[in-house]
């Protein structure tokens, strides 16, 4: 399970602990810069990223259901060019699912967002040479914890991560070595951030074997855990 931008392994770790306890191995990962990882964030990118989440599948004995949450959606793909053969699934949630050459922000992306704006409206602050951001909390409030409860939120903004807008900017190209993946997608109806028709014309560009909606924001981990880890089990089921 693969966590989104200015994110960590936590964000996984409530649901990997219901699928453990369903009798399923379920690995959580930090991008590298994040969480555990000592790593520098300003030198990382989408590829960095899926280099590392690579690394750790092609280290276990089966091949691995892959999951994604936001900017995690781009680095799964980039994983599925890297070692095809040891993913049995992509499983998008509320993720950014790009058709080659998109990213997840800026001029290419369906939500063109620039970050250098966004510092300077108040949103997020920047490094000096731009290869750093860290959420304002208040961006965290209203984009992100839309749905959840004061306690939650106060926790996300505790444990945010800085973040390379370089993963947010690269251009992700995938060829027939993702394209051989069943893909999966998870809507949430409530995400202020990856709004529904961000979402819903990914997958009208990249259609996917099965989609699900779960009434929830964007932190769907935390706002409605039991509701995704029974989408999760539900696709581990399947051959």
């Amino acid at each position: 399970m693969v966590h989104g931008a200015w994110g960590s392994k936590w964000h996984w770790e409530g649901i990997a602990e219901r699928l453990e306890a369903a009798g399923h191995k379920a690995i959580a990962l930090d991008n590298p810069g994040h969480g555990d990882s000592h790593e520098d964030i300003a030198q990382q990118d989408a590829s960095s990223y899926a280099r590392a989440a690579a690394k750790v599948i092609m280290e276990q004995d089966e091949p691995v259901i892959l999951v994604g949450h936001s900017l995690g959606g781009a680095i799964i793909s980039l994983c599925a060019e890297i070692c095809p053969e040891k993913i049995k699934r992509l499983i998008y949630v509320t993720a950014w699912l790009l058709k080659p050459g998109r990213s997840v922000d800026g001029p290419t992306s369906v939500r063109p967002l620039n970050w250098a704006d966004a510092a300077k409206e108040g949103l997020a602050k920047i490094s000096d040479d731009g290869k750093v951001t860290i959420l304002e909390d208040s961006f965290i409030a209203k984009w992100l914890a839309n749905d959840l409860t004061e306690e939650q939120t106060a926790e996300l903004c505790r444990r945010k991560n800085p973040e390379a807008p370089a993963a947010q900017y690269e251009n992700v190209y995938t060829t027939e070595k993702f394209m051989s993946i069943p893909r999966v997608y998870v809507r949430t109806t409530l995400d202020a951030s990856i709004l529904p028709q961000y979402q819903d014309e990914m997958i009208a560009e990249l259609p996917c074997e099965r989609v699900y909606s779960i009434e929830a924001g964007h932190m769907v981990q935390f706002s409605k855990p039991d509701e995704l880890t029974e989408i999760l089990l539900k696709e581990a089921a399947i051959d």
